[in-house]
């Protein structure tokens, strides 16, 4: 049987992916001019054959207990397809390809893609970015392909100003979040960051009041500056576990290697264990005036304050700091924090203190509380 060259071509990248295949993991046999190859598994292979000529390329693929093409659980899609992967380690086999079938709202019934023409893409060489969006849906859905190619980023100031967003889901295939990407997108209330992003812009999700948690992926090896301040609601802060970079500890956003708290919420407690010396510029810093919280505990550790660190706190009143008065005088407090100086301060005492010069306590219950 005589075929296309192209058709040739196609065959002999297909020889090449089954070799690549066969060094990762997918146990592949490969028979050429009828000299077989014998590999052996523990149970049952499928196989097929594709016949070049005279040449003949048998496939196996074996249904081993490592290895049997199980569809993960994520959807993957385009503007028109949706389908599964392997979920084998680096099997990229594709898995129940079919079509869109969209309900009344322009959504998938399978997938959880929604049709919708209002993003705007731009071609960097080899995959699209989302540079914008002009719709006004409180839930929008990223592809993860565009017209055949990855959707690899997220541009600057994409959905900036975007007040009608509540939900975004960003698919796998990004790596990058531009900077002010959701900046002021006041509806937005959760964010999960994919697990393949690497980089997040500078004010990609300042000034987003209504967002209540972010969790960032261990992939995660750079954010830029107030990534998320400013979100006055957030109480739930968490990263990954195996970020080389970033942790968390008490809903606190940590850059591990320098010891600095980035980020805090409201609920945050920040850790005693050592691993925090420095409290970033704007790391607590509000939008508005933030009165339901009255006190905050500062550990021993801390050697200096950053400016703006706990603007907003305008209820403030007591400090509780777990080190000595010498070890307080010797903290680098910035500049505009002065609800954090004018608070009362209360320095820790396990008993009974006789020194009356200073105010101390003491834990009630689990519970900072004065002498």
């Amino acid at each position: 049987m005589k075929i296309s060259f192209k058709a040739s071509i196609a065959l002999l990248l297909s020889i090449v992916m089954l070799i690549t295949m066969l060094l990762t993991g997918c146990n592949v046999k490969n028979s050429n001019e009828g000299n077989e190859n014998q590999s052996t598994t523990k149970s049952t292979a499928t196989t097929t054959e594709t016949t070049l000529d005279e040449t003949t390329v048998e496939e196996t693929t074996a249904l081993d207990l490592t290895h049997t093409h199980a569809p993960s659980s994520k959807w993957y899609c385009d503007e028109t397809y949706h389908w599964n992967v392997c979920s084998a380690k680096n099997c990229t086999e594709e898995l129940h390809k079919s079509a869109h079938i969209y309900d009344s709202k322009n959504k998938c019934t399978e997938c959880w893609y929604r049709k919708d023409t209002e993003l705007k893409f731009l071609l960097l060489i080899n995959e699209y970015v989302v540079s914008g969006y002009t719709g006004s849906s409180p839930t929008v859905v990223i592809p993860s392909h565009y017209k055949g190619k990855p959707v690899g980023g997220i541009g600057n100031s994409a959905f900036e100003d975007c007040e009608s967003l509540k939900s975004i889901v960003i698919p796998d295939t990004v790596t990058r979040i531009g900077n002010n990407a959701f900046c002021f997108c006041s509806g937005l209330t959760s964010i999960k960051i994919p697990d393949r992003v690497t980089s997040i812009g500078d004010f990609v999700f300042c000034g987003c009041p209504a967002l209540t948690s972010i969790t960032i992926s261990d992939s995660v090896t750079s954010i830029g500056l107030w990534a998320f301040n400013f979100c006055d609601d957030l109480t739930s802060i968490t990263v990954e576990e195996g970020n080389s970079r970033y942790h968390s500890t008490g809903n606190c956003l940590i850059e591990t290697a320098t010891k600095t708290l980035i980020l805090g919420c409201k609920n945050s407690v920040i850790p005693d264990d050592g691993s925090v010396t420095s409290i970033d510029d704007y790391a607590f810093s509000t939008s508005r005036s933030i009165t339901s919280i009255t006190s905050i505990t500062i550990p021993d550790s801390i050697t200096s304050i950053g400016d703006y660190a706990f603007s907003g706190y305008d209820s403030l009143a007591s400090v509780y700091y777990s080190g000595t008065p010498a070890e307080w005088s010797g903290i680098t407090i910035g500049s505009y924090n002065s609800n954090l100086i004018n608070a009362t301060l209360y320095y820790y005492s396990a008993t009974q203190p006789t020194d009356t010069a200073y105010n101390y306590w003491r834990y009630v219950d689990g519970v900072p509380a004065p002498w």
